[in-house]
């Protein structure tokens, strides 16, 4: 393939990104794989090489956490275009009361800290605080501190993260061999 080829790929790669994010609001994550795919085809990449291309692309230390994260807040902002974060939230307020929506706040991060990466439960409960500060007129800095509280005392009652839970097989295997 040619020099001149592969810069005009690169060239309209960038310009059919801004217009995907601009022009058709589509969501930048979707913009970004769509456009990276075509790129890869265009340039004349196998097909089975682009997706693992694609992930080495974004990062060794991102890796495949940058894929989850970016789902994780498409999911958050589905949930909040389609007003389960208000139900979450109104829920919440009536099991708890208006004036412990802290308690609320800080056992749901606590709850939902357990399956899930920090990064995936910051992106899906924080449109919950910010619903419940709307409902109950209490500042958001009230609500977010035990929502990180509950998200950090995880810890106490699970001593691995999902992260580890991942990594640690891999590591005695390494060690071991």
């Amino acid at each position: 393939m040619s020099t001149l080829t592969l810069v005009l790929t690169a060239v309209g790669s960038v310009l059919l990104l801004l217009f995907l994010v601009m022009k058709a609001r589509m969501h930048a994550f979707v913009a970004l794989m769509v456009v990276s795919m075509g790129a890869g085809l265009f340039s004349g990449m196998p097909l089975d090489k682009i997706a693992a291309t694609m992930e080495k692309g974004m990062g060794g230390t991102l890796g495949f956490l940058a894929i989850v994260v970016a789902l994780g807040a498409m999911f958050g902002k589905i949930l909040h275009e389609t007003g389960a974060v208000d139900q979450i939230a109104v829920r919440m307020l009536k099991s708890f009361g208006h004036n412990r929506a802290h308690y609320a706040i800080g056992l749901a991060g606590l709850i939902c800290a357990l399956p899930l990466f920090f990064e995936v439960a910051i992106v899906l409960l924080i449109s919950v605080a910010f619903s419940m500060a709307r409902h109950t007129g209490t500042n958001l800095v009230k609500l977010v501190i035990p929502l990180f509280a509950g998200w950090r005392r995880r810890r106490r009652f699970c001593c691995l993260a999902p992260r580890r839970c991942y990594w640690l097989p891999r590591c005695m295997l390494i060690s071991a061999g």
